[in-house]
C-alpha cells in the first residue's frame, strides 16, 4: 500500500499554513479550504457499505470510485497532518458535540416525553445543575479539542521530531474490508480493556498508593456534574483525567500498536463518538425495538448510568465485559437481564418509582 511521503515542510511555509488555518481574516477562507474534507467525511458513515457492497452493485462501485477519487485529491492537496488532526477534530465536533446539543434541545423543548425515557440519575442531576450547562459546554469542548492537540503533538514529534512514520497510516488507497474490521474489532477490544484497567485502578483507587489528587477530581468533575449536559457528559472531565479515561484508551490501540489507516481511524471515530453520545444520554428506557441492536444500545445506557449511579463502585468498562470477567458488572434491575446474567447483584438506576398501589 503506497504512502503518502512526510518530508518535513519548510519553517516559512509551516508559519504560513499555521496562520491560514488559525488565525486568518477571512472565514470564507477557511471554509474554502475544509469544504473538501468536510464532504468527505459527511459520507464516511457509508463508506463500509460502498466496501462491502462494492461486487454486488454497479451504482456502489461508482460512488465508490468517486470517493476513492475524492479522497486521493484530498491526501494529495493537503499535508498528511492536517487531513488527520483537522478530520478528527470535525469528526469530534459533527458526531460528539452536534448530536448532544440535538438531545439536550429534545430535553428542553419536549421535557414531558424525554423525562420519560430518562433514568432518575439523570433527572436529578439536570434539575440540580442547571446553573452549570454551560460550563460543562465549555469544558466538554475543551477536552475535545484538547484531544486534538495531545494528537498533534504525538504525530508531529514521530514524523517531525524524530523522523519516524506516522502512528496512523495515510495512504491514497482505500482499506480493505476485512482491515476495516478486523482493526476495529482488535482496537475494541484494547479500548475495553485499557478503560476498564485506567478508570478501575486509576481513577477510582482507593488505596493509599493511589493518586488522590487524580481520583478527588475525577469524583469533583464527571461525577459531579453527570448527566447536566446529556451526550456531552462523556467528553466532560478534569482535562488529565479525561485524556487517559477517554482519549489514550482509543489513540494507544489504534495508532501505536495496529498502525490503522486513517480512513478506519475517522470511521472507528464516528462510531464511538454517537455510542458515547447515546451511552450518557441518560435515555435509559427509551424505545429502541426499530434500531438495529437497541439492545446493545441499552446495555451500553445501563452501563454508564450503573457506574454513576453506585458512585463508581460499578461498570468500569464501556461493555461490561471485562467488568463481568472482573466482578464488577452492572445490571438494571429489569427481569429479563438479570436471568440472562443469572444476576442477584442488581444496581438500579435510580430510587424505585412508586407504582399506583403503593
Amino acid at each position: 500500500m503506497s504512502e503518502v511521503s512526510r518530508a518535513a515542510p519548510a519553517p516559512k511555509k509551516c508559519a504560513n499554513l499555521c496562520l491560514s488555518l488559525v488565525c486568518t481574516d477571512s472565514i470564507a477562507a477557511v471554509l474554502a479550504k475544509t469544504k473538501p474534507m468536510f464532504s468527505t467525511l459527511l459520507s464516511l458513515p457509508a463508506l463500509p457499505f460502498f466496501l462491502l457492497q462494492s461486487n454486488t452493485s454497479i451504482s456502489t462501485s461508482i460512488n465508490l470510485l468517486f470517493f476513492q477519487l475524492t479522497w486521493s485529491t484530498l491526501v494529495l492537496s493537503h499535508s498528511p497532518l492536517i487531513v488527520e488532526l483537522v478530520g478528527s477534530l470535525l469528526i469530534r465536533l459533527i458526531f460528539s458535540a452536534l448530536p448532544s446539543l440535538l438531545f439536550l434541545f429534545l430535553d428542553t423543548c419536549l421535557p414531558a416525553i424525554t423525562e420519560r425515557w430518562k433514568s432518575k440519575t439523570t433527572l436529578r442531576a439536570q434539575k440540580r445543575g442547571g446553573k452549570k450547562l454551560w460550563s460543562v459546554i465549555a469544558v466538554a469542548l475543551g477536552n475535545i479539542a484538547l484531544a486534538t492537540g495531545v494528537q498533534g503533538v504525538i504525530e508531529g514529534g514521530l514524523v517531525y521530531g524524530l523522523g519516524w512514520k506516522s502512528a496512523l497510516r495515510i495512504a491514497k488507497t482505500l482499506p480493505s474490508p476485512t482491515g476495516v474490521v478486523w482493526d476495529i474489532f482488535c482496537a475494541e477490544v484494547g479500548r475495553e480493556i485499557l478503560t476498564y484497567g485506567i478508570h478501575r485502578y486509576l481513577l477510582h483507587n482507593k488505596s493509599a498508593n493511589s493518586p488522590r489528587g487524580l481520583v478527588k477530581a475525577h469524583r469533583n468533575w464527571a461525577h459531579a456534574e453527570y448527566g447536566v449536559a446529556g451526550g456531552l457528559n462523556a467528553q466532560y472531565d478534569h482535562p488529565v483525567a479525561y485524556l487517559l479515561r477517554a482519549f489514550l484508551p482509543m489513540y494507544l490501540p489504534a495508532a501505536l500498536v495496529l498502525r490503522m489507516h486513517v480512513l478506519t481511524w475517522f470511521i472507528w471515530l464516528v462510531v464511538v463518538s454517537l455510542l458515547e453520545v447515546v451511552g450518557y444520554s441518560g435515555y435509559i428506557d427509551a424505545p429502541t425495538g426499530w434500531v438495529p441492536f437497541g439492545f446493545g444500545l441499552e446495555w451500553l445506557v445501563g452501563t454508564v448510568d450503573g457506574h454513576f449511579g453506585s458512585r463508581g463502585r460499578k461498570g468500569f468498562g464501556i461493555w461490561g465485559v471485562v467488568d463481568w470477567a472482573g466482578g464488577t458488572k452492572v445490571v438494571r434491575g429489569r427481569e429479563w437481564i438479570g436471568d440472562m446474567m443469572g444476576e442477584g447483584n442488581v444496581i438500579p438506576s435510580g430510587p424505585r418509582r412508586k407504582s399506583r398501589n403503593d
